[in-house]
């Protein structure tokens, strides 16, 4: 498993054994960790020597001091220190100051540096203080107030400890952590320095924590979290906060014998390749070391305790650093002098994550995290020392090349698991079977061995305790006949809007909200949420949860967002929008543009003049009536146009095309894709790749375009074109024209009176039933028709191949012969026709002409 690798304590120095917490700067390489220390202006630079550290100078910063009122207190904070706030990469993160450096409890302050619409704004909080100041820096570097934003009963902003800031997409917001009211809360800032309360969770929203003293922004896979740490609980708590500031408990976990987080002090995180680390200490003795998945659900991979060689007692502060693929931490005590280094070795493996369904997820050769899907699952950790996670999903799954000296197991999803009392374990001849209630793990062990229940009492399975997450009650509102925002809360809540045209925001839980009369918004948040906008031009956006979408009257804009969704538009000329996922569509009447967006989508057009775009996966498009165009775009798509005359496109991917009823326009584009012409007369174009045509009944043109494509006409009389590529072209009933032009292709004209013409390349030509026409110019090549009738067929020469001669006869004369392989035309230049079937040229003269 990824560890901890102890590389050396440094006690050089003062250390810093003061109440006041160090701040910790590892530069980008991690070769110089500079110590500023809260209590006094020095700073300790350390350097890297080999594998430990040496300390290199101790200096005192001379920047002076700059000054902020804060409520009813002033304060006199250091400039360096101030100067260290800029946000990075549109997160911001406080740091705690002391007034005058005192150190001491009473003089102690945090404060924020973001940048909102071009202007740098600083938010501070203060010891006695319950509230939130913004800031302006003067140029003469003090703090100017812009606005005061006092506690309130439905904020947590008592004695903050601790605030980090996110920009989404220019709407900025706050997010604070009190230590009075033991709770996190979320606002939003402008320009003007003004927050405004977007959403808190704390005891009242059931979240049972005491003392929050650490706050970050971490991501993983793409999406930012809030980790919260609580001293007085021993907790670590992963939020995911939206744009509209509403927050999400994702993970809550509880420090217990072999963690080494509780009196959690300092927390930071990194990323490298698909892992992401996070680290924690505090009054503990010791350091934590977890990986965070995209979920938001942490997993221990290490823990170390103090010992005498290093000094990790009542860790205050902490400093990662990547170099290269090894992650460097640094870590200060407030009792024992100096820094501890310590490495981890990032490159040793990946996280994987099972897949949607049964199927197999194999790992590497190095230390991986293999994380169970959905289905019935078979995790192979392959070499190394990995770590299996297994989901609580009432599934049987297979865990192989286990080795119980080296691999571990995380059960802590099983819920109602305490104890591995608990399971059942059954010995098998190579390995064992877990179970506990419905889920079952067939271990299979790398070395073919049995493994009793003994091997597994000490072992950590169990994974981190979690406390049970909070269900937060439901909420019922609404609207009057104003214009108004309704927002819920995390539970299951039931909004109704009023007359005017309102904003609904769901947030958390599986809600349900009507937006009735007026142009209404309406915003699920997570949660699996039912959404209906009412009469009026709405926007429903069901963001993340699995949501059901219905536009109602008016002209509507309808997003899924992530997840299964299901949309459907109503009456209007209405635009929707899958977003992530396998998500059902639904156009109703009117004309309406539907996009599938990622994943295996199907949309129905309903009636009206329908637009549907699949995107990417491999989606199924219904045009049903009326005039309409699908766009398949990337995957393998199915696409039924339906009745009407109809445009339809596959885009990439091997796809399968119906034009059904009507005069339907049918383009395979890239890809193998087949083509149903059905009923009306069709125009088919296979577009690049292998495809497979079909005319269906009536008129139809079929068009190969690019690569080795198969053409039926079947009934009607029909035009083919193979275009380029090895072509295979069938008339079917009816009077047919089929040309194979580039390639060597195969040309059976079946039933009726079929024009042939092979074009470039060594062409097979066979008429089948009933007169048919024959064509052969310059440049065909060798072609060879095995079916002539002497009394019913014609051969049709271009004068250019027959340099002129126009009359029967004299073509017969000049160029027919009799040859062991039939009646041969040769007329130079490697054109070359055969009538393979005849053996004498008696006849022939009446059934040649020119063109």
């Amino acid at each position: 498993m990824t560890r901890f690798s102890v590389l050396g304590h440094s006690a050089l120095g003062a250390g810093v054994q003061s109440a006041a917490a160090p701040v910790l700067v590892a530069d980008i390489n991690g070769s110089t960790v500079a110590l500023h220390d809260g209590a006094s202006e020095a700073v300790h630079i350390f350097q890297r020597s080999g594998s430990g550290l040496r300390l290199d100078e101790s200096l005192y910063e001379t920047a002076g001091y700059s000054s902020a009122t804060l409520g009813s207190r002033s304060l006199s904070l250091e400039t360096a220190h101030l100067d260290r706030l800029a946000p990075t990469d549109g997160v911001g993160r406080s740091e705690t100051f002391y007034s005058g450096q005192s150190g001491f409890a009473g003089d102690r302050a945090c404060f924020l540096q973001t940048e909102v619409a071009g202007q740098q704004i600083y938010v501070g909080a203060c010891a006695g203080q319950n509230g939130l100041q913004s800031f302006s820096r003067a140029a003469d570097g003090s703090l100017q107030q812009l606005r005061w934003r006092g506690d309130t009963t439905g904020s947590y902003a008592a004695e903050v400890v601790a605030m980090v800031s996110l920009d989404f997409e220019g709407r900025h917001l706050v997010f604070t952590a009190s230590q009075g009211d033991s709770g996190l809360s979320s606002y939003t800032l402008d320009s003007q320095g003004r927050m405004r309360l977007r959403s808190s969770l704390g005891a009242d929203e059931g979240l049972g924590i005491s003392q929050p003293s650490t706050l970050l922004v971490a991501e993983a896979g793409g999406r930012q979290m809030l980790l919260l740490g609580a001293a007085g609980t021993g907790t670590i708590s992963v939020i995911e906060a939206a744009a509209d500031g509403s927050l999400t408990l994702l993970d809550h976990i509880s420090d217990t014998r072999d963690s080494r987080f509780g009196g959690i002090a300092v927390m930071e995180t990194i990323s490298q390749g698909s892992w992401s680390f996070v680290v924690a200490g505090g009054s503990d003795d010791g350091l934590s070391l977890f990986a965070l998945l995209p979920s938001g659900r942490l997993l221990l991979l290490d823990s170390l305790a103090d010992r005498d060689d290093l000094g990790l007692a009542n860790v205050n502060g902490l400093a990662l650093a990547m170099v290269g693929t090894e992650l460097h931490v640094f870590a200060s005590s407030e009792t024992e002098p100096g820094l501890t280094h310590l490495s981890i070795d990032t490159a040793a493996g990946e996280v994987l994550q099972g897949p949607s369904g049964s199927g197999l997820l194999q790992g590497t050769s190095g230390d991986d995290i293999l994380i169970d899907g959905t289905g019935r699952d078979t995790l192979d950790g392959g070499a190394g020392a990995d770590l299996f996670v297994l989901e609580h999903e009432g599934e049987r799954n297979t865990l192989r090349n286990f080795d119980p000296e080296t691999d571990r197991i995380d059960l802590a999803a099983w819920t109602g698991l305490y104890s591995v009392a608990q399971l059942s374990i059954t010995t098998t001849a190579t390995g064992a079977v877990i179970r506990f209630g419905s889920n079952r793990i067939d271990l299979l062990t790398a070395d073919g061995s049995a493994l009793a229940y003994e091997d597994f009492i000490l072992r950590d399975i169990l994974g981190l305790y979690r406390p049970a997450l909070p269900t937060a009650p439901p909420l019922d509102l609404n609207g009057s006949a104003a214009h108004e925002q309704l927002v819920g809360a995390a539970g299951a809540d039931t909004i109704q809007a009023g007359g005017g045209g309102d904003s609904l925001f769901g947030q958390g839980g599986n809600d349900s909200l009507a937006g009735e009369g007026g142009d209404d918004a309406l915003f699920g948040g997570t949660g699996n949420d039912h959404l209906e906008g009412g009469n009026g031009s709405d926007h429903l956006a069901g963001e993340d949860g699995q949501d059901s979408l219905f536009g109602g009257g008016g002209h509507d804009s309808l997003d899924g967002g992530h997840g299964n969704d299901s949309l459907e538009g109503g009456t209007g000329h209405d635009s929707l929008d899958g977003g992530a996922g396998h998500d059902t569509l639904g156009g109703g009447s009117s004309y309406d543009i539907l996009r599938g967006n990622l994943g295996d989508d199907l949309l129905i057009g309903g009636t009206g003049d329908d637009t549907l775009y699949g995107g990417e996966g491999h989606d199924t498009l219904f045009g049903n009536t009326a005039r309409d165009t699908l766009y398949g775009e990337g995957g393998n798509d199915y696409i039924s146009s339906g009745d009407g005359v109809d445009y339809v496109e596959g885009g990439a991917g091997n796809d399968t095309l119906f034009g059904r009823s009507g005069w339907d326009s049918l383009n395979g584009g890239a890809g193998n894709d087949l083509l149903y012409g059905s009923e009306g007369d069709d125009s088919l174009s296979g577009g690049t790749g292998d495809d497979w045509l079909s005319g269906g009944s009536a008129w139809d043109l079929l068009y190969g375009n690019s690569g080795n494509d198969t053409l039926y006409g079947n009934f009607g009389s029909d035009q083919l074109s193979g275009g380029t590529g090895l072509d295979e072209l069938y008339g079917g009933t009816g009077d047919d024209s089929l040309t194979g032009h580039g390639g060597n292709d195969t040309l059976l004209g079946n039933q009726g009176v079929d024009w042939l013409d092979g074009g470039a390349g060594n062409d097979l030509l066979r008429g089948g039933t009933q007169r048919d026409i024959f064509v052969f110019g310059s440049g065909y090549d060798r072609d060879e028709i095995n079916d002539f009738e002497i009394q019913g067929d014609q051969l049709m020469f271009s004068t250019s191949l027959t340099e002129g001669l126009s009359d029967a006869g004299d073509i017969l004369e000049t160029y027919g012969r009799i040859t062991s392989s039939g009646v041969r035309f040769d007329f130079g230049g490697g054109d070359v026709l055969t009538l393979s079937n005849l053996s004498s040229l008696t006849g022939l003269e009446g059934a040649i002409d020119t063109f």
